[in-house]
């Protein structure tokens, strides 16, 4: 990606950060749980709220994400700071049995699917092992 010409055309994300978004998607698609001694592979999207309803929601948005990626009913979500409350209202006025809440980063830092994301300096996303 780092080679790819056009990708400041298409993404405000470095190359590092689309690479971190399109393992998340790939992670968030390859599911496989146990049920009754049987392992299966999920297929299709993830429970949770319908897509239909995040991809409306995300389109009439006042402020788009430059990230969102969910699994089940977590969202990992990169938006402008000062455009959180304003996404996370509009999230919420989307449909009554549906509520968001939100968690902020720590120190650059936030856990994610048993996962902790730091964001370095210079913007960089990079991931761990989550310890509390």
């Amino acid at each position: 990606m780092e080679s790819d010409a056009d990708l400041a055309d298409r993404t405000t994300l470095t190359p590092v950060q689309v690479l971190i978004a399109d393992l998340l998607d790939f992670v968030l698609r390859s599911t496989y749980f146990q049920y009754n001694g049987s392992i299966y592979e999920r297929d299709g999207t993830a429970m949770g709220i319908p897509e239909t309803f995040e991809e409306q929601a995300i389109e009439s948005a006042p402020c788009k994400p430059k990230i969102w990626k969910r699994y089940v009913h977590n969202t990992f979500t990169i938006l402008d700071r000062d455009r959180v409350d304003v996404f996370l209202q509009h999230l919420n006025s989307q449909q009554p049995s549906t509520r968001f809440t939100m968690e902020i980063e720590n120190n650059s830092n936030i856990a994610f699917l048993d996962t902790s994301v730091y964001r370095g300096t210079n913007g960089r996303l990079t991931s761990g092992v989550y310890r509390k």
